[in-house]
């Protein structure tokens, strides 16, 4: 395995990433991974809280024969930019961007390039399809059917039931239904949104993004991966959309697995998150990765290995 540090251009200035590959010689077949919300690294990291989910996937496809692409995102980490002033479009911006970049590497398949999304990256990776129609396919990671209004104030919701016994703690969802007020009718100020990490424009773009539409309008290939204790991108729906997308799509919601990419034995809690971290990803995600990108490269005769 080698691992090499690129710079992409983009329009708010230079995106910092790891090309992980199988070896140091050949063309591969290429996976680009998109974070999810947040103030994101490479490997889905910020401070305070270590995923380290992109740098396990990338690992695993490389002993795979696939390459991978995870950078940081603008702002972050090494990536010049503005996080806080960008908004959702202009990060599906910076993955086309960096799927351009990937097309004209001489590492990479240009006709073999499939997208990687966890949560809102799902939803980036459908975005980046519709623009860029030769994507070969999608991994959607702890996808969502939700919209994002109903999806926060649910989220608000279990943040409120865990959080019932601590004194002080206030309505998450009479906030959260406060906020999103503010937001729609042009009230809220950039410095509500920054205290949770996230930037004005980009809570008042993911608010009018219609996702069972997204869905809809795919025509790729789609590996979904759902958690069945995911308490964030709700998994009951997930199911329902191989009747919605014309896409073949082969669905899985894992028992046990969280939005964090880790079993949990308990009733499920974002409180239990920092506990859950300290164990590896789950290795039957990977499995499940691996074993469907290598089949689609068996079904496709565009596809020569490596």
């Amino acid at each position: 395995m080698l691992e090499l540090e690129l710079g992409i251009k983009a329009a708010d200035g230079v995106l910092s990433g790891t090309l992980c590959l199988p070896s140091d010689g050949g063309s591969f077949p290429c996976v680009l991974m998109l974070p999810g919300s947040g103030p994101l690294d490479r490997d889905e990291n910020f401070e305070g809280q270590r995923l380290d989910i992109f740098n396990t996937i990338a690992h695993q496809l490389a002993q795979t024969g696939f390459a991978s692409l995870r950078y940081d995102k603008r702002g972050c980490g090494k990536s010049t930019g503005g996080y806080y002033q960008a908004g959702y479009f202009d990060f599906v911006e910076d993955a086309i961007a960096c799927f351009d970049s990937l097309k004209c590497h001489p590492h990479c398949m240009s006709d073999r390039i499939y997208a990687l999304g966890h949560s809102e990256g799902t939803l980036t990776a459908m975005h980046l399809s519709l623009r860029r129609r030769d994507v070969a396919g999608m991994i959607q990671l702890c996808p969502t059917a939700e919209d994002c209004e109903p999806a926060l104030l649910r989220q608000a919701g279990h943040v409120r039931d865990v959080m019932r016994d601590v004194p002080e703690s206030g309505d998450p969802v009479a906030s959260q239904k406060n906020l999103i007020e503010r937001v729609r009718t042009q009230h809220a100020e950039p410095h509500e949104l920054e205290s949770h990490y996230i930037g004005l424009k980009w809570f008042r773009e993911v608010l009018d993004l219609d996702v069972r539409e997204l869905y809809a309008k795919m025509a790729r290939p789609m590996l979904l991966i759902a958690g069945a204790k995911d308490v964030q991108c709700h998994p009951a729906e997930v199911p329902g959309l191989r009747e919605l997308t014309s896409a073949p799509a082969e669905i899985h919601v894992v028992p046990n697995l969280t939005h964090v990419l880790r079993f949990d034995q308990e009733q499920p809690s974002i409180l239990r998150y920092p506990e859950l971290i300290q164990n590896p990803v789950e290795p039957l995600v990977l499995s499940l990765i691996s074993r469907w990108l290598v089949q689609q490269e068996i079904c496709s005769p565009a596809a020569a290995h490596p």
